[in-house]
C-alpha cells in the first residue's frame, strides 16, 4: 500500500471515530462518511471554487461595492432613503410596541372578590361532584377538559380533551343558530330574528327542544347557542339576524325558552357572545389588519338595563355556559374585564365547572318520536308570517316572471338583504351591511314588476326575505303594491308558509321583533356602523345609552315606517277592561342578598376588597329580583271575521317624578300569544316582577325601584298601538 493511501485509509479511520462520537452505532446520521474517495487524490492539485479564492472582504467592502462607478448624487440619493427607512423603521417598532397589545386595564379595573361559585343552594350538589371528580384528575386530564384539540380537529367545530382515569369524555361543541352545522339530514331551522318575530313562547321551548334532539343524535353535547349579543343596537349589524330582536326584554325570555328546550334534551346550551359585539368591522384584532379590537364603551346602567339583561335571563334558566366576545369592552377584552366577568360571575353563581357536573347528564333522554319537521313548519310558517310586512323567499329577475307580469292579474315578486360574521363576505358586503337597502338590485326588480302587472292595473305581492329592516320608501306607497310580507329567515319550511298565509290557510300572527325605519339616518348617531377605524385601537361610545331602536324612536318622536312590534291579521282584535293587582308593596332596594359560604382566597398582595353587590346572590341575582310585585290583567277580543292569533304586548313607564333620572318613553316587559275563535273572548295576564320594574342605581350598585308617583302599564299590539292605559 502506497504512502497516499494510507494517508487516506487515516483520514476516513478519523472521520468514522468523529462521526461516531455521542451517537449510537446504529445511526446513519453521518453515513456519508462511509463513502469511499478516490486514491490519489490530493485538493492541493484541484482548483478552487471562485467564492473561495482570495481574501474575503469585510462588511465594509461588502456596503461599498454597489455603490462603485456611481454618481455622488445617486449615493446622496440612496443615503436619504435609507436613513428614513431606519426612522420609520425605528418609529414604527416602537408604535407596534406601544399598540399590539391590549390596554393593560382600560376602564375594567381589578374587582375582587369575584364571586364564589356554587353558594346557590341550586348548585351546591353540582360543586360538589365536580370537586370530587377533579381532585382525582392528573394534570393533564385538566388540561385536558380545559383545552380545546383545535377548530374542526374532531366530530364537531369543538372538541375537548378527555380525562379518560376519571371516566371524563371528549365534549362536542358544534354549532350552529340555523341547525347542526357541516351535517346533513338535519333541519334547517328559523332563524332567531324570525323566531323572535312570533312572539311565542312555546316556539321558543320548541325549537330548542328540536335543535338539540337532532344535535343530541349526532353525538353532539354543547350547542353553541342560543344568541343574545348583538342585542342590534345598529340595524345593519351583521349577526343581529342571530338573536331574536331588539329589544333585551324579548331577547331574554326566547334565550330562556330556548335554553329550557335544548337543556331539556341533555344537551347543555351556550348563551352568547357576551357581551356587546354589536358591529363585525373590527371585532376582531388582526381581522382587519389592526392589532386590537374594537372596544365597546357602555356606562354602568346602559350594561345592565340593555345589554347584560338577556344573559341574566339565560342564567336564571340555568345555562351551561357562557361564550365571550372577540370585542373589547371600556377597554378590555371581555373575557378579561373584571368587574365585568364579576358582575356576570355573581348572577352565575355556578360557572366553570358546571360542565363537569351537566356532562353527565347528557346521555339518551326521552323519545325520538318528535317531528322536527313539524316543529319548523310551525315555526317558520304558522307562527312568524305578518301580512303587510313579513314573509318569504329570493331574487327574480323581470325573465323570471313566466310571460311577464303584463297579462297577470296578481304577481309575486322577492327580494333580499343578506349579512354575516365577520370574515365572511360576498361582493363589497363584509359582515356587516353597508346600508338598510335591498340587495342585487331588489328596489329596481319590484318597481319593475308593480309598474307593468297587468299593465298597471294588477295587483303586487312583495315577499322580503332579510336578517333585519330594510328601506321600503321605494315601493311601500305605491297603489298597486298591495302587500308586503316579510319573511326574515324562515328556514326550510320557507315556500310551505308562503302558500299557507297567501291562500288564507293560516292567519299571520308575526311582529316585528326590531323598528323598520323611513331611513338609516333615523336610528340616530348610535345606529351607525363604524366602517373605518377611528384609531389603533378603535373605540365606539354607546352615548346613546338605553335609547336605541323604539326607545331611540320615542324619545326623540320620530315618526317610523313600522314600528317595533307591529304585525297585521286577517282578523281584528279589541282590548278592555285592563285592571291591575298589588301583589307586593313598593321598596326602594330587593331583600338582602343570601349569604356566601366560605372565605375568598385573594391573590398575594392585594388586600382591596369590594363590598358584594346587593343585587347578586343566586342565579339570575337577588332571588328578590324574580318576585312578581303586580299583576295586570286585560280582556281580548276577536272582532273580526276569521279565527287569528293576537300577541297582546305591555309597555312599562316609570313615574316622573325621579327628576335626575332618565326613564325612557317606554319599555316591552311582557307580551304573550294564543288563538281567538270568531267572537271569543280571553283574559291575558302579565306578571311583573321587582327586576322588571327596577333601574340600575350606579351610585348603589343594586337595582331600585321607584316608590313615589305611579308607573303606567300599557298595553295594546305594538309599541305604538297602546289603547289601553292604568296606573300603579
Amino acid at each position: 500500500m502506497d504512502a497516499s493511501q494510507k494517508r487516506l485509509l487515516a483520514e476516513d479511520e478519523a472521520k468514522l471515530r468523529r462521526s461516531h462520537d455521542g451517537y449510537d452505532s446504529e445511526s446513519d446520521i453521518d453515513v456519508t462518511e462511509h463513502l469511499a474517495q478516490k486514491s490519489g487524490f490530493d485538493s492541493k492539485d484541484q482548483p478552487k471554487p471562485a467564492f473561495l479564492g482570495g481574501d474575503r472582504p469585510g462588511i465594509l467592502s461588502s456596503w461599498k461595492r454597489p455603490f462603485k462607478g456611481r454618481s455622488r448624487c445617486c449615493i446622496i440619493f440612496a443615503s436619504i432613503i435609507f436613513t428614513l427607512w431606519a426612522v420609520l423603521s425605528a418609529g414604527g417598532a416602537v408604535v407596534y410596541h406601544k399598540y399590539t397589545g391590549a390596554p393593560p386595564l382600560g376602564q375594567s379595573p381589578p374587582w375582587y372578590p369575584t364571586p364564589l361559585g356554587g353558594t346557590a343552594k341550586s348548585w351546591a350538589e353540582s360543586y360538589k361532584k365536580a370537586a370530587d371528580l377533579v381532585s382525582k384528575m392528573t394534570l393533564p386530564e385538566k388540561v385536558n377538559i380545559t383545552t380545546g384539540t383545535g377548530w374542526r380537529m374532531g366530530l364537531a367545530v369543538g372538541t375537548t380533551g378527555p380525562a379518560t382515569n376519571v371516566g371524563f369524555p371528549q365534549l362536542q361543541l358544534q354549532d350552529g343558530p340555523l341547525g347542526i352545522r357541516f351535517a346533513d339530514n338535519s333541519t334547517a331551522w328559523p332563524a332567531g330574528i324570525t323566531t323572535g318575530a312570533t312572539f311565542n313562547k312555546e316556539l321558543f321551548y320548541l325549537r330548542g327542544k328540536g335543535h338539540a334532539n337532532e344535535a343530541r343524535r349526532k353525538g353532539i353535547n354543547v350547542l353553541l347557542g342560543p344568541c343574545v349579543g348583538p342585542l342590534g343596537r345598529m340595524p345593519a349589524g351583521g349577526r343581529n339576524w342571530e338573536g331574536f330582536g331588539s329589544d333585551p326584554y324579548l331577547q331574554g325570555i326566547a334565550a330562556a325558552e330556548t335554553i329550557k328546550g335544548i337543556q331539556g334534551e341533555g344537551v347543555m346550551a351556550t348563551i352568547k357572545h357576551f357581551v356587546a359585539n354589536e358591529q363585525e368591522h373590527f371585532r376582531q384584532s388582526w381581522e382587519w389588519g389592526l392589532p386590537n379590537a374594537l372596544s365597546s364603551n357602555i356606562d354602568d346602567r346602559t350594561m345592565h338595563e340593555l345589554y347584560a339583561w338577556p344573559f341574566a335571563d339565560s342564567i336564571k334558566a340555568g345555562v351551561a355556559s357562557v361564550m365571550c366576545s372577540y370585542n373589547m369592552v371600556n377597554n378590555s377584552y371581555a373575557c378579561v374585564g373584571r368587574k365585568v366577568g364579576a358582575r356576570l360571575g355573581d348572577a352565575r353563581r355556578g360557572q366553570l365547572v358546571s360542565l363537569l357536573v351537566l356532562a353527565d347528564e347528557v346521555e339518551a333522554q326521552g323519545d325520538d318520536d318528535d317531528d322536527e319537521q313539524a316543529v319548523a313548519a310551525h315555526v317558520g310558517g304558522k307562527g312568524d308570517q305578518v301580512a303587510g310586512l313579513v314573509a318569504l323567499e329570493e331574487d327574480l329577475g323581470p325573465d323570471g316572471v313566466a310571460g311577464g307580469p303584463e297579462d297577470k292579474d296578481v304577481c309575486f315578486v322577492f327580494a333580499n338583504a343578506d349579512a354575516g360574521e365577520g370574515f365572511l363576505a360576498w361582493g363589497s358586503v363584509g359582515g356587516d351591511r353597508n346600508d338598510l337597502f335591498l340587495q342585487k338590485g331588489g328596489d329596481d326588480l319590484i318597481l319593475y314588476v308593480a309598474e307593468n302587472c297587468g299593465s298597471g292595473k294588477g295587483d303586487t305581492v312583495v315577499v322580503i326575505h332579510s336578517v333585519g329592516p330594510v328601506d321600503l320608501e321605494a315601493f311601500i306607497d305605491l297603489p298597486n303594491v298591495k302587500a308586503v310580507l316579510y319573511a326574515n329567515l324562515p328556514g326550510q319550511e320557507s315556500g310551505d308558509a308562503l302558500a299557507e298565509v297567501v291562500f288564507g290557510d293560516v292567519n299571520p300572527n308575526g311582529h316585528l321583533p326590531y323598528t323598520i325605519a323611513k331611513s338609516l339616518k333615523d336610528f340616530g348617531a348610535g345606529g351607525q356602523i363604524m366602517y373605518l377605524p377611528n384609531g389603533v385601537n378603535p373605540q365606539q361610545d354607546f352615548s346613546e345609552g338605553l335609547y336605541i331602536d323604539y326607545r331611540h324612536f320615542d324619545k326623540y318622536n320620530i315618526e317610523p315606517r313600522f314600528e317595533f312590534g307591529f304585525g297585521l291579521s286577517y282578523t281584528t282584535f279589541e282590548f278592555s277592561d285592563i285592571k291591575v293587582k298589588t301583589v307586593k308593596d313598593k321598596s326602594a332596594l330587593p331583600s338582602p342578598r343570601p349569604s356566601d359560604a366560605g372565605a375568598y382566597p385573594y391573590p398575594d398582595g392585594y388586600e382591596t376588597s369590594h363590598p358584594l353587590s346587593g343585587a347578586g346572590g343566586d342565579e339570575g341575582g337577588n332571588p328578590d329580583l324574580w318576585e312578581t310585585y303586580a299583576t295586570v290583567t286585560v280582556e281580548v277580543s276577536n272582532t273580526g271575521e276569521v279565527a287569528g292569533k293576537v300577541v297582546p304586548q305591555l309597555y312599562l313607564s316609570h313615574p316622573d317624578t325621579e327628576k335626575d333620572i332618565d326613564f325612557p318613553v317606554r319599555v316591552l316587559r311582557g307580551f304573550e300569544k294564543f288563538n281567538l275563535e270568531k267572537g271569543e273572548k280571553k283574559s291575558v295576564s302579565f306578571h311583573l316582577t321587582r327586576r322588571d320594574l327596577s333601574y340600575w342605581d350606579v351610585v348603589q350598585q343594586n337595582w331600585v325601584m321607584v316608590t313615589s308617583g305611579e308607573y303606567t302599564f300599557s298595553v295594546g299590539q305594538s309599541s305604538r298601538d297602546l289603547p289601553l292605559q292604568v296606573k300603579w
